[in-house]
């Protein structure tokens, strides 16, 4: 969706728009490896017990979570380029490709993304239009989110090399554009501190907008035949200068109470699903 496409009319559905990214945005680690030598001692060394090396030709077939994740949430990915890494994880023998949609940006938005938070109503156009003013911040590309009409193309891409697809969407931190939409749609500061991209999880406005925004995902998803969902949650106000979960526990703890509170709470949503 682009900036045209917001003004040109806030109650037109979203326009199916592709475009063909820079190939220099897409890293090939395989390409980095070619040349190596892998031999069944170097692959011991290299990978744990638990761990497979495919380059290395070990085969994936014993394991029942092979999981190639991409991160589409920083940056834009084509549907033809996220059908390519679908192709290649594959070819591998893997099992599930995790797509980053919610990683900092937000790139995948719905057809309708209305939300009802406690007693306030937002419009579908009000949040697709916060949301992707948040990733045009976060990074600018010429296409910034994929719409429903392409996710529901590559899920059905994705079924037919028999790989699943995970979303995954990060909270409470890893979040900018989905903070500026909290912040800027509910006239409530919903910053931890001064991070742009970390909830204060104290904050009962900040928690309730994302969890009902990451409630039409678990639910669009789960309708679709996903069957896991990915919270992220791996850390918090880490754009302050390192992450500050020494920060939730310090004091009387209430803020660490309040950020197990909320993952639960999230658990439960993907879970009850």
């Amino acid at each position: 969706i682009s900036a045209s496409d917001l003004e040109a009319d806030e109650n037109e559905d979203s326009a199916d728009v592709s475009v063909e990214e820079d190939d220099s945005e897409i890293i090939d680690e395989a390409e980095e490896t070619e040349d190596e030598d892998f031999s069944s001692d170097t692959s011991e060394a290299l990978f744990s017990s638990d761990e497979q090396a495919v380059d290395a030709g070990i085969s994936l077939a014993g394991y029942n979570y092979s999981i190639a994740m991409v991160d589409c949430g920083r940056n834009y990915y084509s549907v033809e380029s996220l059908e390519s890494i679908i192709d290649s994880a594959s070819d591998a023998g893997m099992h599930y490709v995790m797509l980053a949609l919610g990683n900092d940006g937000l790139r995948f938005l719905l057809k309708d993304m209305s939300l009802t938070v406690g007693d306030q109503k937002y419009s579908s156009y009000a949040v697709t239009k916060a949301i992707h003013e948040g990733n045009e911040k976060y990074r600018n590309f010429e296409v910034d989110e994929l719409t429903e009409h392409d996710m529901e193309a590559i899920l059905s891409y994705a079924g037919n090399r028999g790989v699943e697809i995970i979303p995954l969407i990060n909270t409470p931190g890893h979040m900018d554009a989905i903070l500026n939409a909290a912040t800027s749609l509910t006239g409530t500061n919903c910053a931890y501190s001064s991070s742009a991209r970390t909830i204060d999880v104290t904050n009962g406005t900040a928690t309730a907008f994302t969890q009902a925004l990451l409630q039409k995902y678990i639910s669009w998803f789960a309708s679709k035949g996903c069957t896991m969902f990915n919270m992220g949650a791996d850390e918090y106000g880490n754009d302050l200068n390192g992450p500050h979960f020494s920060d939730l526990q310090s004091g009387s703890g209430e803020g660490y109470k309040a950020y197990i509170t909320y993952l639960n709470t999230v658990a439960k949503m993907i879970k009850n699903v």
